[in-house]
């Protein structure tokens, strides 16, 4: 098997022998099964839930980290590798150096907060309306999961759908959850009179999509923006 496509034409040889090399390595069906049973949180499961009870195949853990995710391959077959423990730190940043995916968003991040109406940030769980956080206990999964999930499809253009939730959720759980976050002072009315029903079951962020920033947390602790 050859390294992924589409590399940096500078790639030296050494960064492609080992690029090669953590690719053949996490291109199994343990590699899956571990990231899905070692790595991935119940949010990440929940986001994944077309591949739970599968059998693996060789392919699934670059799958699912390019569907969590929205990276590339090259990106994939690295921070899985490093995740896997198949990379060291010191390999992870240079291969991302080497390939050319070596991202720092937190210029962006900052930017965004103080320029766009609703940014998150996955790494720590934060929320920021019109420059200010939204000062709520986002540890909770439901809370965090709607918001995210809600954001994310608006940036898509998108609703959001009870059935894009794993397991089966009632068709009024997406309005009591807005009505659950509603009910907090901390949480802008403007924002909440922007969630708006639009069809059984279904929610959506009436907020133009250039207004909406994502940035999801990776390996290493780095954050990336998510784009759709």
């Amino acid at each position: 098997m050859n390294a992924p496509a589409q590399l940096n034409k500078s790639l030296s040889n050494a960064a492609f022998d080992k690029l090669r090399e953590a690719a053949l390595r996490i291109r199994t069906p343990k590699s899956a099964c571990d990231l899905w049973e070692q790595v991935f949180s119940p949010s990440d499961r929940l986001r994944l839930h077309r591949f739970l009870g599968v059998t693996w195949n060789k392919d699934d853990a670059c799958k699912m980290w390019i569907e969590l995710h929205a990276c590339s391959k090259v990106r994939a077959v690295i921070e899985i590798a490093h995740v896997l423990d198949h990379l060291s730190s010191k390999d992870f940043r240079w291969l991302l150096q080497e390939t050319g995916e070596l991202m720092d968003s937190d210029a962006s991040y900052k930017d965004a907060i103080s320029r766009n109406d609703l940014v998150l940030n996955s790494l720590d769980r934060k929320i920021f309306w019109k420059g200010a956080p939204i000062v709520l206990d986002w540890s909770h999964d439901a809370k965090w999961y709607f918001m995210w999930e809600l954001a994310r499809q608006a940036k898509a253009g998108l609703s959001l759908d009870r059935l894009d939730f794993a397991r089966k959720k009632h068709e009024s759980y997406l309005s009591k959850v807005k009505s659950d976050l509603a009910k907090h002072d901390e949480f802008p009315d403007e924002l909440a009179v922007l969630i708006e029903p639009c069809g059984i079951g279904t929610q959506k962020l009436q907020l133009p999509q250039e207004q909406i920033r994502l940035f999801e947390h990776h390996v290493g602790g780095e954050i990336r923006e998510w784009l759709p």
